[in-house]
């Protein structure tokens, strides 16, 4: 699969759990993880320079505490990406306090 998964992680509980289930689905992928736990917030860019050098064509960026459930239905939003020529995917985070009320903001795919 052409896809790179990044996670930038405070090494919460979670995180094992999440690249098991990522390992489970996508055994043949790359995760990327990301030390979080300092120069916060500007390590949170750091996936950028590990996704301009990857050869991937799709990054997943997920936080280490969301969980993919169903292996086809990234395989289907990849689908409609490419046949509706989509650069950008994600989940709605409007009004969430921390991204003060924003109701534009989106938890990119």
């Amino acid at each position: 699969m052409d896809i790179i998964f990044v996670t930038t992680t405070m090494y919460t509980k979670w995180l094992d759990y999440q690249q098991q289930i990522i390992q489970n689905m996508f055994p043949d992928v790359e995760h990327c993880i990301i030390n979080g736990l300092n120069r916060w917030p500007n390590v949170w860019f750091d996936w950028i320079n590990i996704v301009k050098n990857s050869n991937k064509k799709y990054y997943i960026h997920i936080d280490e505490d969301f969980f993919i459930k169903n292996k086809d239905e990234v395989i289907r939003c990849i689908e409609k990406m490419e046949k509706e020529d989509i650069g950008l995917l994600g989940c709605s985070d409007g009004y969430h306090k921390y991204r003060s009320h924003n109701p534009v903001a989106i938890n990119s795919f």
